[in-house]
């Protein structure tokens, strides 16, 4: 995508459009008493929170997704658009899969480098209790740049959006999983 609008070839790849998106919210979940424990190094704590949301970005790329950032760091991704891509359903749920993965390696990590001799600053053995919240919604959507200016973005507005965030949030109460709509459920059935 980034090619074709570099050289002009796609240049009405970013004009709105109404069609069917999947939509993944994810959010990182570090254990407040971490969290407590980097109140007087925020430093660390935003490194961490960072390389794992960069992490994360990669591997939506990765799956032809396209990476949106909300709010309270977590992370939007939406296929389909601005591309129309063959399975976007398939392609989304793979990429929740991988996600949690991705988590579960960071975590490994966290522990074997804090265990091992030459420890990190800013490393914390609580980081490997990090999970992941997921949501996967998918519905008719509009996409396209939002804003004005320097403040223009290329985003989605439908329910699915929406949905999306709401199902992430009930994750929370599961632990690391991935809770989706009836549409994204009937798709993989």
């Amino acid at each position: 995508t980034m090619s074709r609008l570099q050289t002009g070839s796609g240049h009405r790849l970013l004009n709105g459009v109404r069609r069917e998106v999947t939509v993944l919210s994810c959010r990182l979940r570090i254990p407040q008493e971490v969290i407590r424990k980097f109140e007087n190094r925020p430093d660390d704590f935003i490194r961490f929170t960072a390389s794992a949301n960069d992490l994360l970005r990669k591997t939506i790329l990765a799956h032809q997704g396209t990476v949106d950032f909300g709010e309270d760091g977590r992370l939007l991704a939406y296929w389909n658009v601005p591309e129309k891509i063959e399975h976007p359903v398939e392609k989304a749920c793979a990429c929740a899969l991988q996600m949690i993965d991705d988590i579960n390696t960071l975590s490994d990590n966290v522990q074997t480098a804090a265990f091992s001799q030459s420890r990190n600053r800013g490393l914390d053995i609580g980081f490997a209790d990090t999970t992941i919240e997921i949501g996967l919604s998918s519905t008719m959507c509009f996409a396209g740049p939002v804003g004005r200016g320097s403040r223009n973005n290329y985003s989605v507005i439908g329910d699915a959006v929406g949905i999306a965030s709401a199902l992430r949030t009930r994750a929370n109460m599961y632990g690391p999983t991935i809770i989706t709509d009836d549409i994204v459920f009937d798709a993989l059935r």
